[in-house]
């Protein structure tokens, strides 16, 4: 009887001894994968983090479900060759970092040694790599791989963590203004429509970065005869010498729609938006009877103003995925889908030339075209050029293709305008000059282009910016008494579109 019961002893004894070895393995397992895991997610979540103000989540849960499989998948390799989860936490977090920022560690590798190619680099930054990972996985034995497995979890969790809380005045900041906009639109839903007054159209048309005459003469040695000549044809009134207060876009159409200078470029993407969503010229065409359609980026079909900020990109077209991939040691294998930027355009312009894009009366349309603005896709018989190319500002023939191209889709538009609204009022504007050449002087990149078509009447312009040159139009067609307001001038930096 004692022997049995001497016997049950040692079974619940070694038996509790196995549960605390299992539950130190699962913890071990938990700690190392929670380890790569968050390895893995840092990239991605840093740079939303960074551009939380702009960015939408949702525009970066592929990249980091691509980064959190890469990372797995490194673990069960690594795991395979060194039998240890902790060891293969910490190999596959390594080789994660490396991956992720592998155009970092070329960038510097190239810097001492210039002549090296993609072909040279991957090894040597991967062998470099697998020497260090095999050197630590040697050192690191018992309880210190636990705890380097435990630390990456602590120094990426806790980065990750503080990020985010950094981020979070601009995220709660985000979402505050998009439901303000989600209102006012709801509130404008409500609204009656106004009875036809039978009051002639009105065509907003926005180039962006399309230069003004000086600036092609003075450095593309360009003289845009083709749109000059037709703009003298039809009536239009040309400004040669009008000054923007900004070279970015968001500031200079914030500032249009509201028709006074309410903005600058301390204001976050966010914020600018919901004054252009609220902008007065809106409200002033209202109450004298007009609907507004139009958007950025989309035709405008609609019987209202959208703004399409469904994804945040750089000033040269790149997404935040884009920038990751770019990132990566992938890169030479991930081009820019540029193509869509083209359809688009095009999709646009198409619109903007059919017969039924012209309304009865009391409308008024807003064309947003983000061209000849980069990424450079066309040459001037609208051919593709190679994606390499897309942002080549250093070769002039990109920028001055795409130019000549667009400019004979928007004397098009114009075509199909005055044929068959002949009494409508068309503005023909740019944004700002071309911007990124440092030969390029703040008094050119705010130079935009400027151009009325007043019913055939003629109308003095010269001078004026994009908002006067509104304010001006306005009084004159709807009798208002708008004054001219002062143009400041704002320093434009470079990566905002």
């Amino acid at each position: 009887m004692g022997d049995e019961k001497t016997g049950q002893g040692k079974q619940k004894f070694m038996s509790g001894i196995m549960d605390d070895i299992y539950a130190i393995q699962r913890k071990k397992f938990v700690v190392s994968i929670c380890a790569v895991l968050l390895t893995s997610a840092f990239s991605p979540l840093f740079l939303y983090f960074q551009n939380a103000d702009e960015a939408r989540f949702a525009e970066i849960i592929c990249p980091i479900g691509a980064c959190l499989g890469l990372g797995l998948v490194l673990f069960i390799l690594c795991w395979m060759i060194f039998r240890a989860d902790e060891k293969a936490a910490t190999a596959a977090a390594l080789l994660v970092l490396v991956i992720e920022n592998f155009a970092l560690l070329e960038k510097v590798l190239l810097s001492v040694f210039p002549h090296l190619h993609y072909w040279h680099t991957v090894p040597i930054i991967l062998v470099a790599a697998m020497h260090l990972i095999w050197i630590l996985c040697g050192l690191f034995r018992g309880d210190l791989s636990s705890d380097v497995a435990a630390v990456l979890c602590i120094v990426f969790g806790g980065l990750i963590v503080l990020n985010g809380a950094m981020a979070m005045p601009k995220i709660i900041n985000r979402v505050r203004i998009q439901h303000e906009i989600f209102a006012a639109k709801e509130a404008e839903k409500e609204r009656s429509k106004t009875s036809s007054t039978g009051s002639p159209n009105i065509y907003l048309l926005i180039f962006d970065e399309y230069a003004n005459f000086p600036q092609m003469e003075t450095y593309y040695q360009y003289d845009n005869l083709p749109l000059r000549e037709y703009l003298e044809k039809n009536q239009f009134n040309i400004s040669y010498t009008s000054r923007n207060e900004s070279s970015s876009t968001s500031v200079v159409l914030t500032n249009l729609f509201c028709l006074d200078y309410v903005v600058d470029d301390s204001f976050s993407a966010m914020e600018r938006r919901a004054f252009r969503e609220q902008g007065m010229l809106f409200k002033i065409m209202q109450e004298n009877g007009y609907r507004t359609r139009g958007s950025f980026d989309n035709p405008p079909m609609e019987d209202d103003f959208s703004d399409n900020t469904e994804m945040a990109t750089t000033i040269s077209g790149e997404s935040m995925e884009d920038l990751i991939k770019q990132q990566s040691i992938a890169y030479p294998f991930f081009q820019r889908d540029i193509g869509k930027h083209l359809l688009t355009i095009l999709e646009l312009e198409e619109f903007m030339t059919s017969p039924e894009m012209i309304a009865k009366s009391d409308m008024m349309t807003i064309a947003y075209f983000t061209f000849p603005h980069m990424p450079f896709v066309v040459d001037e018989d609208g051919n593709s050029i190679h994606p390499s190319h897309a942002d080549d500002w250093e070769d002039k023939s990109y920028y001055l293709g795409q130019y000549k191209y667009a400019t004979k889709l928007m004397i098009r538009i114009i075509e199909n305008i005055i044929e068959n609204d002949p009494e409508a009022v068309v503005l023909l504007m740019s944004d700002h000059g071309a911007r990124s050449r440092s030969e390029f002087t703040i008094e050119m990149k705010t130079n935009p282009l400027n151009a009325v078509y007043f019913r055939g009447e003629k109308l003095d312009i010269e001078g004026l910016s994009s908002v006067n040159t509104l304010r001006t139009i306005l009084n004159r067609l709807l009798q208002l008494d708008l004054p001219m307001v002062n143009v400041p001038q704002y320093d434009f930096r470079i990566g905002e579109g």
